[in-house]
């Protein structure tokens, strides 16, 4: 690998990359550190990052990952006792994400 002039400003430093490598899926914190936005970055590009979703709830954190086939991104919004789920296709990232699990207080999704 090579490192890259690309950088990404705002960040608890997690985040997965598109099926071709060619994006970057992460969360942006706010001024309290709670990851709260979920922003996609074109590596090698200078614009501003698309905003994915953005959770609204102060009480609840964003997080992604894949599965463990590598075709899905998951992204998943929390609080202490309840979740949301939303997958995004690893290989087209600006698609729109789907939700699989509604959020439902007192329920938690894995």
């Amino acid at each position: 690998g090579k490192d890259m002039a690309d950088v990404i400003a705002d960040t608890n430093g997690g985040g997965v990359f598109s099926k071709d490598s060619e994006a970057f899926i992460y969360t942006r914190v706010d001024d309290n550190h709670r990851p709260s936005k979920l922003c996609l970055h074109r590596i090698g590009e200078t614009g501003a990052d698309r905003l994915i979703h953005e959770e609204t709830d102060p009480g609840f954190f964003l997080g992604a990952g894949k599965t463990q086939s590598g075709d899905w991104i998951v992204v998943d919004s929390h609080d202490h006792e309840s979740s949301q789920s939303w997958l995004l296709p690893a290989d087209d990232p600006d698609a729109d994400l789907i939700e699989v699990s509604a959020r439902e207080t007192g329920v938690e999704y894995d």
